[in-house]
């Protein structure tokens, strides 16, 4: 994000420029630019870098009035990861979302290397069948990535795991939230039907485009240079 005020001096190439460094030290290739839907500059600047439109995320809020109880569900075991965690994790998440298992390994670091970030893992019969991440921040709870593997969908354990979570945030949190893909309409039933409404369309998402190649398509725009001369 760039204030207003400040936009079309090359602040948002030059934020690129610094990030891009540390993604290549976790070991990333690409990028992937989520736009506000309703941001007509961030569209247009997702279209200098060359990225397409690949599909849009909704926002889902669940407002919380006080600690809450989740149902129990016998054998299931949702427990706080330790970075030991990290390979189960890439195994999982790679399965389940199509990454390769070296990218999900290296998400799966910078997770657990992220200030405020914790990973939570669902167990039945002693093996990791689920997972999701949490943050929170200023009384909100967003949960990332729920991923259940192939073996165990169907069942209930997404609804399960995200019950738990819920029930585990309720006590200190005012709202949970999460997004999700308008391609997974699997997960956008099962939010609505747990009380999680959808807003409306709040974040387009861009295709992936190589890295260090954004920050310089921006430093290299002409309509950007001459902006920057003018103030």
């Amino acid at each position: 994000f760039v204030l207003p005020s400040r936009r079309r001096r090359g602040v948002f190439a030059s934020l690129l420029a610094e990030a891009e460094p540390e993604l290549l030290r976790f070991g990333y290739s690409s990028e992937l630019f989520v736009v506000d839907g309703r941001s007509g500059e961030g569209k247009a600047v997702a279209a200098r870098i060359g990225a397409d439109y690949e599909f849009t995320e909704y926002a889902m809020v669940r407002e919380l009035a006080g600690p809450i109880e989740a149902e129990a569900r016998p054998g299931l075991e949702i427990k706080l990861l330790r970075p030991e965690a990290v390979e189960a994790l890439a195994a999982l998440r790679s399965a389940a979302f199509g990454d390769s298992l070296e990218d999900a390994r290296n998400f799966e670091r910078s997770i657990f290397a992220s200030p405020g970030r914790s990973q939570y893992g669902a167990f039945a019969g002693g093996r990791m069948i689920g997972a999701c991440s949490v943050r929170i921040a200023d009384g909100e709870a967003w949960i990332y990535g729920l991923a259940v593997e192939a073996a165990s969908r169907g069942r209930g354990y997404g609804r399960a795991i995200i019950d738990g979570i819920v029930a585990g945030l309720s006590a200190s949190s005012s709202s949970v939230r999460l997004e999700v893909e308008s391609r997974n309409d699997a997960a956008l039933g099962l939010y609505h039907f747990i009380g999680m409404p959808g807003l409306a369309e709040a974040e387009n998402a861009v295709s992936a485009v190589p890295l260090r190649f954004a920050a310089e398509a921006l430093r290299q725009d002409p309509e950007l240079r001459s902006e920057g001369k003018k103030r």
